[in-house]
């Protein structure tokens, strides 16, 4: 049944209403919004909020993504909860997939749950040249229960020593489709080793037993740049250019004692 709303400063329901749509919906039908909780106005709050700078949709130009396991379709394998006396993240099948090649994601709890990953930036840039690193994650609500997500962002030297570290606050999941929260770090500091570490955590905001809180999936840290892009396909790349720097040589020294052949 149609529930009337009278518009933002005035509805008891503290959401905001965009303009064509002036009442929530209750009931059994697809359209339910359940116990007042509107997932339409949620989502268009976050969508117009031009102060909230953590959710993007586009990303910038970068290596392919570092993390293993982003959207738990190997279970919690290569995470670390950090946790472990509250109830930890879990993994379940995605009813809304983040993409079309994935079908889980991690769910938390009534509690904060946190877990992390930590990946040498060694394996994109051995050289060791100052970089910009992008870490992310993609995050959504159920209708009936709102929730948050929370990320966190460390560059540390091969000691455990900190380079840098960004938070992105408490940011609230939207509830009909996923969002991209991201972080950047960086440069980092030249000729130093450094690892990039990337936390998740996530909770319920009604305190309901179970794991009815944030939704998270395609976790990622980047090192940003066009150097880096297709980095997998540019290492396929330099041997195909080494055997054809070679076999120039070669025709150049055959051409050559071909001439010298031809004068004697």
């Amino acid at each position: 049944e149609p529930i009337p709303c009278p518009g933002e400063s005035r509805c008891s329901f503290k959401k905001f209403i965009p303009t064509q749509q002036t009442f929530h919906l209750n009931g059994s039908n697809a359209a339910c919004e359940q116990v007042y909780f509107c997932a339409e106005c949620e989502s268009a709050k976050s969508r117009n909020n031009s102060a909230n700078e953590t959710v993007q949709q586009q990303q910038p130009a970068g290596s392919r993504n570092l993390v293993l396991n982003p959207s738990g379709q190997e279970g919690l394998r290569h995470w670390s909860t950090l946790n472990r006396r509250n109830n930890p993240f879990l993994v379940e099948t995605s009813e809304i997939p983040v993409n079309a090649h994935t079908s889980t994601n991690f769910v938390s709890t009534f509690v904060w749950c946190q877990m992390r990953q930590n990946v040498d930036l060694r394996t994109i840039v051995p050289s060791l040249d100052p970089v910009e690193v992008e870490f992310s994650a993609k995050i959504l609500a159920r209708t009936d229960c709102p929730s948050v997500f929370r990320l966190d962002a460390y560059l540390l030297n091969t000691r455990g020593e900190l380079l840098g570290y960004k938070r992105s606050g408490v940011v609230e999941a939207p509830a009909d489709c996923w969002e991209r929260v991201s972080l950047v770090l960086g440069p980092t500091p030249p000729g130093v080793a450094v690892v990039a570490s990337i936390v998740i955590s996530g909770k319920d905001n009604r305190f309901w037993r179970g794991n009815f809180g944030s939704k998270v999936a395609d976790c990622s840290i980047r090192v940003l740049g066009e150097a880096y892009v297709d980095t997998d396909q540019q290492d396929m790349i330099a041997p195909r250019a080494f055997i054809s720097r070679k076999l120039f040589l070669v025709i150049v020294v055959i051409f050559v004692a071909l001439w010298f052949e031809r004068i004697w």
